[in-house]
């Protein structure tokens, strides 16, 4: 298997989106689920109720849900129109909630526009985009004083994103494993 950012930026949009990307966290092992439940936790626990917040790669909003629950306003912006589709439908009922179809690296937000930025569960490498760029356009469209949450995961979570990977693959969500390249 060949890491997504080297696959190419529309990986998520076009191999990996709505219900197939949504089927890898269903089948997601113990570890790492506890893992994405202790991010979004940090996250929550940096977040003010007045907060717009401006979600990076919100895919099918499974990280949306419980911080709309949480602030004032939130904008989730995906390359899969896919995932937004499902996203709408996964966030029924919370109007304080924006869904936008845009690259994390060219936004067609105003400058200072959010307080937070989010792009947890690995969006560094995900994006398939250059990091810096990244990282600029997020502090771009934060307002001074604001927080960018953005993570990647640890060398020593490796295994557990192995078997992750494992289960993606036995239920065909990705390809196979190449063995001598993930090492």
């Amino acid at each position: 298997m060949t890491a997504p950012s080297q696959r190419g930026s529309d990986y998520y949009s076009k191999s990996l989106s709505g219900k197939r990307l949504q089927r890898c966290y269903d089948i997601a092992p113990p570890r790492v689920r506890q893992y994405l439940t202790a991010e979004i936790d940090y996250t929550l626990g940096h977040l003010a109720s007045d907060a717009t917040v401006l979600e990076l790669g919100c895919g099918y909003g499974r990280v949306l849900r419980p911080i709309a629950e949480r602030v004032t306003r939130i904008l989730g912006i995906d390359t899969s129109h896919d995932s937004l589709q499902l996203a709408r439908e996964y966030l029924t009922g919370l109007t304080n909630v924006r869904l936008i179809c845009s690259n994390a690296v060219r936004m067609s937000l105003r400058d200072e526009s959010v307080d937070v930025v989010v792009g947890i569960q690995n969006g560094i490498s995900a994006f398939g985009v250059d990091p810096i760029a990244l990282v600029c356009e997020s502090v771009r469209v934060t307002r001074p004083g604001g927080r960018i949450i953005i993570s990647t995961y640890s060398e020593r979570f490796w295994p557990h994103r192995l078997e992750w990977f494992k289960r993606q693959a036995n239920a065909e969500l990705i390809g196979p494993i190449d063995w001598e390249q993930t090492q």
